[in-house]
């Protein structure tokens, strides 16, 4: 009785230690097949949005305060204000299925349309598994995965969580540099 409660108990942790690489597995496969179903289990939308929009926010403020002198300061003012609006709108226009397969896929940061079968990523045959650099429990119920960059873009690093029985994408973690240049590009560009 003792061997098969030691045994259960290993077959246990073993398959805890394994289910966010699955989910990575499964994620991988989704983003390929551009399936929304799966896409929609495996990403907790809500989370990633709200926190590119904190970071993009973070971004803005840090671009604005270090041109808040002389004749910057007006149009940072302007800025301000109207920064956190156009930030709303880009997020919700990145994180979509097509735009989180671009940014995982290829580190980089492209407005996509809302559908997934239009994406960037299909013409790019590096898996998430390719470009992965790291990936490891950062906690009992966290699991951060760093992908590499791809030539001179910007690596990504996502976190997973486990909630409600199985691992979910909740976080995707953009270099303060691609987010600085990206909210500094945007007004005059876009």
């Amino acid at each position: 009785m003792k061997r098969l409660l030691i045994g259960s108990s290993i077959v246990g942790l073993v398959g805890y230690l394994l289910w966010p690489y699955l989910t990575l597995l499964r994620l991988d496969r989704a983003i390929d097949e551009a399936d929304a179903v799966a896409l929609e289990e495996l990403v907790d939308w809500t989370s990633v949005r709200g926190g590119l929009r904190d970071d993009m926010n973070a971004a803005l403020g840090r671009v604005l305060s270090d041109s808040s002198s002389g004749e910057g300061a007006l149009a940072g003012a302007l800025a301000a204000v109207i920064g956190p609006g156009l930030i709303d709108q880009l997020v919700d226009s990145y994180v979509t299925p097509s735009g989180l397969a671009t940014m995982l896929r290829s580190g980089q940061l492209e407005e996509q349309s809302n559908s997934p079968g239009s994406s960037d990523a299909e013409n790019n045959d590096q898996g998430l598994f390719d470009r992965l650099e790291y990936a490891f429990f950062s906690g009992p119920t966290t699991f951060r995965v760093r992908l590499k960059p791809e030539n001179e873009d910007f690596g990504i690093t996502a976190l997973l969580r486990f909630e409600n029985l199985s691992w979910r994408l909740t976080r995707v973690f953009l270099p303060l540099e691609a987010l600085e240049q990206r909210t500094t590009a945007e007004p005059t560009g876009g």
